[in-house]
Formats: C-alpha cells, structure tokens, sequence
C-alpha cells in the first residue's frame, strides 16, 4: 500500500518487455497515484492479455479487482459490481479480496443496495464464498453506518477495527478508517479524537502518496478546523480537498469538497457561499451516489442555505425530504432537520408550531450524541424564547448551549451564544486562557497522561519516541509543569 516507495520503481518496470504483469504494476501505481486514465490504458492492457498468455487465475482476479475499483470511482457503479463479484469468486490474492470487497459495497452502496451487499456476503460466507472476517465485515459496516447517519454505530465499529487491526492492513484501508472515524467522531461531538485521526490520516496519505481518498481526509479535518474558527488553516485544508477533486474527480472527493466548501461558509454564516458550494449537488451524478449512500449532510447544508437566504418555500421541501432520509437511521441529521423545521416555522412567523418544534428536538437530543447540533438547537430556542419574553428559560437553554460549544471550542457558533447571552443581560464566561495545543500535542497529552509511556505513544500515534518525546517537552512548557504526574493531576479532563 506505500504507493511513494512503489512509483519509485515504476521507470524500472517501463523498461521490462510488455507483458500481463508489467501492465498490471503499473496500473496499480497509476490508480493509486490518481492517473485515471493511464490506470484504465494498463489494467485494460493486462486483463486482455491475461486472457491469452496463460496467467493464473488469482492474478487475473487482482487485474479485474482494481479494474472494478477504477470502475467505481469512474461512475460505472454497475460494471464495477460485476468486476468486483468476478474477481472476488475467480479468489483473487490475500491484499486484493478486501479492496474487491470494499468497492463492491460502496458500488452496492450509492445504489441504495446496502442490504443486498450485507446479505451476499452472509449467503456467500455459508457457501465458502467471498467471505470476510470478521474484523472486514466490522469494518464495512462501520463505514456504511457512518454514511447512513448513524455515527454511534460507525465510532464504535471502527474503534474497534483500528484499535484490533491486524499487521498487514494496507495503507490504503487504514487511510479510509481514520479518516471515518474521525467524520464520525465530529458529529458526536468528540472533536479533539477526530482532529486526531484527521491528523494521522492527512499525514499518512502524504507519506505514502495516496491520491485515493486523500480529498476526503483534508475535508473532514476542515470541517473541524472551521468549526473551531481556524480560518487559515480551515481554508488551506478545504482548498487541498478542493484541488484534490479537480484532480481526481470521482463523485466521492467530488462531495466532500463541496461538503467542506459549505460547512466553512457555514461557519462564517454566509449563505450565498454555503448555496453556492453546494451547486457540485445540481449534478445527479454526485448526488444520486451520494444520495444512495443515505448521506444527508449535503441536504442539511443547502437547507440551512435556503433558510439563511429567505427562501422559505424551497427550504420547506427541503426539511421534509431531510426528514424523510433520516427516519430509517436516526442521527445527527435527524436532529439537524428538527432544528431547521423550528427556524423555518419562526421565520414563517408561526410561533407555537416553532416553539413544538424546538420542544421536540430537546426531546430528541436526550436521545442522539450530536453536540454541536445539540447546542444550536438550544441557542436558537433560547432566541425565540427571548424574543417572546421568556428571560429566565431562555438563559438556562443559552447557559447549556455556551457549555457545550466552549468544551468543543466552537468559536464562530459560541459568538452567536455569547451575544445572546449579552442581549439577556448576562456576561457569559470567557473561554479562558486556552493552552493553545496542536491536536498532536494534545492527543499525546491524552496518553501520557493515562500512564503510557513515549514507545507505547509512538506505536499508537505511528510517530517515533523522539517526535513523542518533543511533543511532550512542548507540552510541559506551555503547561508549566515538569513530569507526567503533574499533567495528569492538572488536567485531570484530558482523561475522561
């Protein structure tokens, strides 16, 4: 899966005479590096050969696996499913079954067909056939459950799968694990673990030159960035997820960039840029896929959009489309269009239907772990409650949605609660002094605090003791402390 150290023979492999496995070689680097087309040209060229030259059946297994994976971020989600299906039943190699797999599902997947891909895999397992292990299937659903909104299901199966992975995982799988785990965990409400797992993923997918989902990793960390008020370093990760679209423009980075694009605008409250972002949407061949995966973060986004903008009656459809998606697969989305159906009804000047809205989605969110969701649900319920006189609720929902949004550090959406807040006339506590550490920073505060020690930090963090052990003298300085003991009695949060 080290796709930098692979190309690094690829001129080696061009001087070879033609055959079915310098073709396929360099297919691979092709796909894996982003050359799309040059992928297509050598993966075509060893499948046709193969055919002829007597190579074995494994290995044209492994030709039509990534051919069906090339398929699949081409858009011919039906022809990668029967390329996918063919190689994994001809038993394709070790290192090539779970990519087969994996393309097969999201291919199932954007048709809306994850219960089939679940239930041939079940049948197939009884007859000796395309099975995976356990650890695969739990990774599987975990990326299906985070797609669909359910992000409880989705943090707890790919936890699981990256604390347990086995040795040989490739690159490539553990790039798209974090990088879940961490969509995952930013929609919980875990902000400082999805930073985390962003970081590791951005820098592992740079070490190894992996094209193939890189967009997607420096999305997600942008959606972080931006909620946190980071504008620069917001703005520098959505434009690499950006540029990485254009460059390798299937409908996966294709979505996530203009996900990104929206959730910044969002942040800064600029509807005309959060509508504007969105726009990649109007092309059915991203929504639809996206649409299939059972994704609503998109149709979200434009409603909030359509609200901002005053367009009231196409926001109407789109809350009720967005309440229709997220009732098979209650998450943060379900919650998000419970929100949004409360601003529409007070906007519309509807005030009981507003304030029964507002009143079912605190109810909802007992339910769901979606704290930012949670916490502008409270801030725009306290403003209505404040609008209609309501002093004394309204600052208990304001008080809870400030203390959620300052244990995120969600500047931008804690500016707007702090200035309610003040039009109650209540000075809300400042943030304080914040120890201003990097996510890697903190997330080896985290363990050393926990009693691991520089090794064990380095093997779980994939950085070395010596990268360990300058984090941590960064740490003592900013904190003002001199050994493990003192960080872990001085901040005793960093291990709850």
């Amino acid at each position: 899966g080290d796709v930098a150290r692979a190309a690094r023979y690829e001129d080696s492999v061009r001087a070879t005479p033609p055959s079915t496995a310098r073709s396929r070689v360099l297919g691979q680097i092709a796909l894996f590096s982003g050359r799309l087309s040059a992928a297509r040209r050598e993966l075509a060229t060893a499948r046709l050969s193969g055919a002829s030259d007597g190579t074995s059946a494994p290995d044209q297994a492994a030709i039509a696996a990534y051919l069906g994976l090339l398929s699949m971020i081409e858009g011919d989600v039906e022809q990668a499913v029967e390329l996918c299906l063919d190689a994994l039943l001809a038993g394709p190699p070790a290192e090539v079954t779970a990519l087969a797999r994996f393309a097969l599902m999201l291919s199932l997947a954007t048709q809306g067909r994850q219960a089939e891909f679940i239930g041939l895999i079940d049948s197939a397992a009884d007859a000796g056939l395309l099975s995976a292990s356990g650890f695969e299937r739990q990774a599987l659903q975990g990326m299906l459950a985070l797609w669909s909104g359910q992000e409880r299901l989705a943090d707890a199966n790919l936890s699981a799968v990256l604390r347990d992975a086995p040795p040989g995982l490739l690159l490539q799988g553990r790039l798209m694990l974090q990088t879940g785990l961490a969509e995952a965990l930013y929609r919980i409400g875990d902000w400082d673990g999805a930073a985390s797992q962003a970081e590791l993923a951005s820098s592992l997918a740079e070490d190894a030159g992996i094209q193939i989902g890189l967009g997607m990793t420096y999305a997600v960390a942008g959606y972080l960035s931006a909620g946190r008020g980071l504008w620069e370093l917001a703005e520098s990760q959505v434009a690499i997820a950006s540029s990485s679209a254009e460059m390798l423009p299937w409908w996966g980075s294709r979505a996530y960039a203009a996900v990104a694009r929206a959730t910044l605008a969002q942040a800064r409250g600029d509807y005309p840029a959060m509508h504007h972002a969105l726009r990649e949407f109007d092309d059915p061949a991203v929504s639809e896929r996206v649409d299939g995966l059972g994704s609503p973060a998109w149709r979200a986004l434009r409603t909030e959009a359509l609200l901002g903008l005053g367009r009231l009656d196409d926001a109407e459809d789109h809350v009720r489309e967005l309440h229709v998606r997220t009732r098979q697969a209650p998450g943060w989305a379900s919650l998000e269009a419970v929100r949004l159906e409360a601003w529409l009804a007070e906007l519309r000047q509807d005030a009981p239907a507003a304030q029964q809205a507002y009143e079912r989605g605190l109810k909802l969110a007992v339910e769901l772990p979606a704290t930012l969701v949670q916490a502008r649900l409270e801030t725009g319920y306290g403003r209505f409650l404040l609008t209609h006189g309501e002093r004394r609720p309204a600052l208990d929902l304001l008080r809870g949605a400030h203390e959620k949004l300052e244990r995120l550090r969600a500047t931008p959406f804690l500016a707007v609660c702090d200035a309610l807040l003040q039009t109650a006339g209540l000075r809300p506590a400042s943030m304080g002094a914040p120890l201003d550490f990097t996510h890697q920073e903190l997330a080896v505060a985290r363990l050393v605090a926990a009693g691991r020690t520089n090794s064990e930090v380095g093997r779980e963090l994939f950085i070395t003791s010596r990268t360990v052990a300058f984090h941590l003298s960064n740490i003592y300085a900013k904190a003002g402390i001199a050994s493990r003991r003192e960080l872990a009695g001085r901040f005793p949060d960093l291990l709850g």
